[in-house]
């Protein structure tokens, strides 16, 4: 039973850097369960500023707003209790 998304489940952008939080819905050995991936981009424009692009590189002046996205989707996810239940359902460790 997989449940299929056409749109993520959060957004969240600081300067040109984007991130997603994509939830799907999978069949595990206890049952269902959601797994979600999280998705990094950074808008640019071509030479010419004409047309809009997305690169998964990024340069080191880029730092802070990667930090920025990773941290707020971090906080998205601890406000749902989401790493809590991923952790409990899958045996994982989410310990820095």
């Amino acid at each position: 039973m997989k449940k299929e998304t056409n749109k993520p489940e959060y957004n969240t952008k600081h300067g040109a850097i984007n991130g997603a939080l994509w939830a799907n819905e999978k069949e595990g050995k206890n049952g269902v369960f959601t797994s979600y991936t999280i998705q990094i981009d950074k808008s640019f424009t071509t030479d010419d500023g004409k047309t809009w692009q997305k690169t998964k590189n990024f340069f080191a002046q880029d730092m802070t707003n990667l930090e920025k996205v990773v941290k707020e989707i971090k906080e998205y996810l601890d406000s749902k209790e989401i790493l809590t239940e991923t952790k409990n359902i899958e045996g994982g460790n989410n310990e820095k």
